[in-house]
């Protein structure tokens, strides 16, 4: 006879203990689902929505002496949000005129690309020297130059021509 009680103790014991992990479990489900929602579905969403650029790495090309024949160097490109440019309260020909003289393009070329308030991207220059570069990122600070950014982009380069 002790010996079926103190079995039926341990059953109890164990039944006990797995009844409190399970309680404790429903309370973190709660705790989660109830309290902490709001700020858990705001992570998610910034978490989903987060932007990332991912360069691509390009490799360089050898001969069989291992001697170089092409490379990547990331040279910036220039690319303008028309429609973030309308709200600014910046006029389109002020910032053309900006622009054009570093991107070595006419004003009347570039006023067309960013005449567009349906377009939501456009490319004003491709792989422009990292003076123009740093001319730009000084206009696009000092708040001269809404909606335009900058993207670092793979460009070939051949030593030996």
């Amino acid at each position: 006879m002790p010996r079926e009680s103190l079995s039926a103790v341990r059953i109890r014991i164990i039944q006990g203990i797995a009844l409190l992990g399970a309680l404790l479990v429903a309370l973190s489900l709660v705790w989660l689902q109830a309290i902490e929602n709001e700020e858990l579905a705001a992570r998610a969403q910034a978490q989903y929505q987060e932007d990332i650029q991912i360069l691509p790495e390009r490799g360089s090309i050898l001969d069989v002496n291992r001697n170089l024949l092409a490379t990547a160097v990331y040279l910036d490109s220039v690319e303008a949000a028309p429609n973030a440019l309308r709200g600014s309260g910046r006029s389109i020909q002020a910032l053309a005129s900006q622009l054009a003289p570093l991107l070595g393009k006419s004003e009347a070329e570039l006023v067309a690309l960013l005449d567009q308030p349906a377009k939501r991207y456009v490319l004003l220059a491709k792989g422009v020297t990292p003076d123009v570069s740093a001319r730009v990122k000084a206009l696009i600070s000092e708040g001269k130059a809404p909606g335009v950014t900058l993207a670092p982009m793979p460009h070939r380069i051949y030593p030996l021509g």
